[in-house]
């Protein structure tokens, strides 16, 4: 694979509550519309796993040698996908305590995660028929 398609993949871990200096200090490098949208989350852990998605993308384009100020760029597509100049593709997933941005140059690339936890079968009976639910 040649390296200008090589998938980049960046994480960090959203385990604890930013103090209010922390969090003024992390959102200096975004534009007001990026802060304005992730003020309007109503959880403290999802304003934050935004937030941390966002650093990981400008982290992730300085890594490409693309300059951190493309961030500014950002828009959203008719799909509601968002995108920056340069050729950059790139997506942001979280899940629980984890934010992860895959970044790609001249190309298109997502990713996706979720949490593994344990389910209670017997709740979601009433969405099964009968034969789906005795074969599970």
């Amino acid at each position: 694979m040649n390296p200008a398609e090589q998938v980049l993949v960046l994480m960090v871990k959203n385990e604890r509550r930013l103090s209010e200096k922390e969090w003024e200090h992390l959102v200096r490098p975004l534009s007001v519309c990026l802060r304005q949208k992730m003020l309007q989350l109503h959880r403290w852990e999802d304003r934050q796993a935004s937030l941390f998605g966002k650093l990981l993308l400008i982290r992730g384009l300085v890594a490409l040698g693309e300059a951190p100020q493309l961030i500014r760029t950002m828009q959203w597509d008719q799909y509601k996908r968002p995108f920056v100049a340069g050729g950059i593709d790139f997506n942001i997933a979280h899940t629980g305590e984890l934010v992860v941005c895959a970044l790609l140059k001249g190309g298109r690339v997502g990713i996706d995660m979720e949490a593994v936890k344990p389910i209670d079968i017997p709740d979601y009976k009433s969405v099964f028929t009968e034969r789906e639910y005795q074969s599970i």
